[in-house]
């Protein structure tokens, strides 16, 4: 049960995560789209026990997250500090990935591994779904505190996609940019 709740958890952080940053980098700081191995040799070779590897990625994932949350949602640019925590965020992240599959047959039989890995893995999708769709609601109230200085066609629109804020004159794009910040 521990497995598919780190599973299902994990993959709460890691599909926000893969969805969220890229976000934020388009949306708040103006860049466009283009702009673990470790943990399998510490398991299988090293020797060190998976729980050991699940709770320093639970930390640093946390550790990641929180950072990302301090960062200026006023800046023009992307501060530098953002990629030190989305490198945090990334190995707590490929820890857990790699590790539970490596871990996998350490609890359960043989026979039993491709399945157990299946269930894992739709855990981890399920976590992830969540996380994106807690994620998605904050952002949308979020953005709809913007109707103080927004006409509700503005709105709607961006509410619809972020890439309307490129339409609006420069002064509310910054306004709205702001508020991605601290929704995101």
């Amino acid at each position: 049960m521990a497995f598919f709740l780190n599973g299902l958890f994990g993959g709460a952080i890691f599909i926000t995560a893969v969805i969220v940053i890229p976000q934020r980098f388009q949306v708040v700081n103006h860049l466009s789209a283009f702009e673990a191995a470790l943990s399998g040799y510490l398991v299988s070779k090293a020797k060190i026990p998976p729980f050991h590897l699940f709770l320093v990625a639970a930390v640093l994932q946390i550790i990641g997250l929180a950072l990302m949350g301090t960062l200026s949602v006023t800046s023009s640019g992307v501060p530098p500090a953002q990629y030190g925590y989305q490198v945090i965020l990334g190995l707590g992240i490929g820890l857990t990935l790699s590790s539970l599959i490596i871990a996998a047959p350490t609890v359960i039989e043989g026979k039993d591994t491709a399945v157990f890995i299946g269930a894992l893995s739709q855990a981890r999708i399920l976590g992830g779904s969540i996380g994106l769709a807690v994620c998605a609601n904050i952002l949308n109230n979020k953005v709809k505190t913007a109707s103080s200085f927004l006409s509700s066609e503005q709105l709607h629109g961006l509410l619809g996609s972020a890439q309307t804020i490129g339409l609006l004159p420069s002064g509310l794009q910054k306004m709205v940019r702001e508020v991605y910040g601290k929704g995101l």
